[in-house]
């Protein structure tokens, strides 16, 4: 659904001229009046994808809206150029051909005018000292005649930014703002060079930024300390993980719900519930060890490893996941891994554990929020055990608007690219239309929208800034509060932002070694996560043959794999830059 801006932008002269007239009687107070006449109008394009609903006459006039909007603000006119999913990485590719051969025709410009430089140097060593006086001669009034045609030029350019007049033009071959579909096209556009580093302008006139999108997206987007895009905010998606209490028997024991931080907490009472509520079961299904992972998939690139949170409610730590299973480790992480397998096996050998009697004290259990209330209707106290995790996948789902690289004037592009993320008025706009023609305003909630005419169609999630402006109608009217709760709930995932590329592995043969070794520990947690009492001898066996490989049963060790490649060198550099990013993390 590519369309482009097909005239000059008439129709903001006169509302350039009356801002410049607004403005002049602030001169003398505000001292930057200069500075605003001089700014001339640009124009430029943001790329992103609309729904297949959406159509050209919607888009055009959407796009007539915005564009008045940012020249109002900045004197940037704005051109969308808007496709569908389908077509969306067609039509970038397109527009990079394009920009391929003007590079190309540059080059041979480029080429063309060495060789007539040459050529010309060639010609005047064939003439006397008479006529190259005369030659030069004529080739410096050529100059003076280009340089008075330039200086006449700016004049007139000068005089039609002091009367608000000059129009920008979009070129056919421009690309300015660009929405980045997800994560992984992320990082690859920008290992492609494809996207221009914010990093600068984000910390000088830029920071407003900070303040509108939740800090973690920011980190998530984080590569190697520099940031390419600005992910869409929105309340992160992972479940949250909820203590699920039997009301009459917590009251019954006094439990004060405020001062659990960790299942142990609760161990007196498991005790009361077991020896005088015969039929309950203190403890129906599993619980896991908190935050524990065994990798982060191979399949995407992303770093095998483990990450852990002692069973006292502490920060978490993060370390390999092979060295953690080590029992007899000085680790940190060994610590919670060792107390959780230890926990397990004394409550199921108490009897506090039962997988099939559903007459509970506490279950404990990874929820959705609509899960959670089908809980409390039925007359549960739900307690949050663990806020959702915030994790590199969850973060960048929506996408992100980044700058790409052909842009020429960056600045400007970030100007409107803070305007998608922290104005409410121009993220309603991109979001929904144009109101009274695609939507119309709830008269007793502003914050909520019924859509009338969906022939502008763009996903709410990846037009921008979901936590600022409205909601449609089908949404929760709440949702901005209890998004922003969710992300201040969640915790921040160690490896939020790291990939590692396998590439870089010594021998890429041993990459195939992950999957035998992730199945031999998926066996060994299984035992050891049913609460099994020789957990010990199990965690010291499944150190000993995946990181040194004793049995010999494995092609190579753990160990081997590690010092051959840079991996623990990257997650270590990794750990460095987390830590400087959130420094009240206590990563070990």
């Amino acid at each position: 659904m590519k369309k482009r801006l097909m005239c000059l932008l008439m129709a903001v002269v006169m509302l350039l001229s009356l801002c410049m007239t607004a403005c002049s009687s602030e001169e003398e107070e505000t001292g930057t009046e200069e500075e605003d006449v001089q700014r001339k109008n640009a124009a430029l394009t943001i790329y992103a994808i609309t729904d297949g609903k959406t159509t050209p006459d919607a888009l055009a006039l959407v796009e007539e809206k915005v564009s008045n909007y940012c020249v109002a603000k900045y004197k940037t006119a704005i051109d969308l150029r808007f496709f569908t999913e389908a077509e969306y990485q067609a039509g970038l590719n397109a527009m990079y051909d394009k920009f391929a051969e003007q590079e190309a025709a540059a080059k041979k410009a480029a080429e063309e005018a060495a060789a007539a430089a040459k050529s010309e140097a060639a010609y005047k060593a064939t003439l006397s000292v008479d006529e190259r006086r005369e030659y030069e001669q004529q080739k410096r009034l050529e100059a003076k005649q280009k340089e008075e045609e330039a200086k006449k030029k700016a004049e007139e350019e000068k005089e039609l930014i002091s009367q608000g007049k000059d129009v920008a033009v979009v070129k056919d071959v421009q690309m300015d703002i660009i929405f980045v579909p997800n994560g992984t096209d992320y990082a690859s556009w920008v290992k492609q060079g494809l996207l221009q580093d914010l990093s600068g302008m984000m910390e000088s006139k830029f920071k407003l930024i900070r303040d509108f999108v939740y800090p973690s997206f920011l980190t998530a987007a984080t590569i190697e300390n520099a940031l390419y895009g600005i992910p869409n905010n929105h309340g992160i998606t992972t479940n949250e993980t909820y203590f699920v209490f039997n009301t009459a028997l917590a009251e019954k024991y006094g439990v004060d719900y405020s001062k659990i931080k960790s299942i142990t907490d609760l161990n007196d009472v498991f005790a009361q519930v077991k020896a005088g509520e015969p039929g309950v079961t203190p403890i129906y299904g599993d619980f896991g060890i908190e935050n524990y992972t065994f990798y982060e998939g191979i399949a995407n690139g992303h770093m095998l490893g483990a990450y852990t949170e002692n069973l006292a409610g502490g920060r978490f730590t993060a370390t390999d996941i092979y060295s953690s299973l080590k029992p007899d480790s000085t680790d940190p992480g060994r610590d919670a891994v060792v107390k959780y397998a230890a926990t397990k096996a004394l409550y199921r050998e108490n009897g506090y554990l039962s997988d099939t009697n559903e007459n509970f004290f506490l279950s404990v259990r990874e929820m959705t929020e609509e899960e959670r209330l089908s809980w409390v209707e039925k007359g549960y106290t739900t307690v949050l055990y663990k806020g959702a995790d915030f994790n590199t996948e969850a973060a960048l789902q929506n996408g992100l608007f980044g700058i790409s690289k052909y842009c020429e004037d960056p600045e400007r592009a970030m100007e409107v690219l803070q305007l998608i993320m922290c104005d409410s008025e121009l993220r309603n706009l991109l979001t929904f239309g144009v109101e009274d023609v695609h939507y119309k305003t709830d008269p007793m909630n502003k914050n909520v929208i019924t859509v009338i005419d969906d022939s502008y169609t763009m996903d709410f999630f990846k037009s921008g800034n979901a936590l600022i402006g409205a909601v449609p109608s089908t949404m929760d009217p709440d949702y901005v509060e209890k998004a922003k709760q969710k992300n201040l709930n969640s915790y921040m995932n160690p490896f939020l932002g790291f990939t590692y590329d396998w590439s870089e592995a010594a021998e890429a043969s041993w990459v195939k070694l992950f999957g035998q070794w992730e199945e031999y520990t998926k066996d060994v947690w299984a035992q050891i996560n049913y609460g099994t009492p020789d957990y010990y001898d199990l965690l010291l066996t499944h150190y000993q043959n995946i990181y040194n490989n004793t049995t010999g049963e494995f092609e190579n060790s753990y160990s081997e794999f590690s010092s051959k490649c840079n991996l623990r060198a990257n997650y270590r550099a990794y750990l460095k830059t987390l830590q400087t990013l959130d420094a009240t993390l206590n990563l070990g």
